[in-house]
């Protein structure tokens, strides 16, 4: 945590030898330090000689505080474009088009310390960090002590996840503007869709749902 010009001149002055060791007189240096005008005038002239240094150790230990937040791409400014020519193009396309510093840096910490398992709360949490709400759902096999009412369901959707994504953006095509094999309508998957089929379990089956 860095210190204030005063707090280091405090220390400064509380570790200078006593007594009358040095002279009294010594030049004044008020111009040699942007910050002087914070001490008092009536400052002793001691006090006076070690402002620039204090002034100098104090923008020292901001800078190394400042310095701190590079250690993670997820707060990074100076270093940011850095861990994005480490990390490479985004194999997901999640890079592409105009970010804001505040999505790269989101995307940036998400590739270089996320370490996602493959079961459905885990999925929730990595489309948390890319700022999109989801659900998953889970069906159940059919079992042979189930109730009146029950659902029912075969074998293999016991290994399917439904992922439940926000409503996406429709786009729908025109008369006279589209031709034989364009689609009636699309929509742009989300950028998470993508990373979850990639980290889902070899045995499971995972559908999308948009709505």
């Amino acid at each position: 945590m860095s210190r204030s010009v005063q707090q280091v001149l405090a220390e400064l002055l509380a570790i200078s030898p006593p007594g009358t060791t040095l002279p009294a007189d010594m030049p004044v240096v008020w111009s040699l330090s942007p910050l002087g005008f914070m001490l008092p005038r009536d400052a002793t002239g001691w006090a006076v000689w070690l402002t620039p240094l204090a002034v100098e150790i104090s923008i020292f230990e901001m800078l190394l505080d400042e310095m701190l937040a590079e250690v993670d791409p997820g707060t990074a400014q100076y270093l940011l474009t850095d861990y994005e020519r480490v990390l490479g193009p985004d194999p997901y396309g999640r890079d592409a088009g105009t970010l804001t510093i505040g999505q790269r840096q989101v995307l940036a910490h998400s590739r270089w310390t996320g370490r996602y398992g493959a079961r459905p709360v885990d999925f929730v949490a990595l489309a948390a960090d890319f700022g999109v709400t989801i659900t998953v759902t889970e069906f159940e096999a059919l079992e042979t002590d189930f109730f009146a009412g029950a659902e029912c369901s075969d074998h293999p959707i016991d290994f399917t996840w439904q992922v439940n994504l926000p409503a996406a953006a429709m786009e729908y095509a025109f008369a006279n503007e589209f031709s034989a094999g364009d689609l009636v309508s699309s929509f742009t998957p989300s950028n998470v869709q993508g990373v979850i089929e990639a980290h889902n379990p070899a045995q499971m089956t995972v559908i999308f749902n948009y709505a």
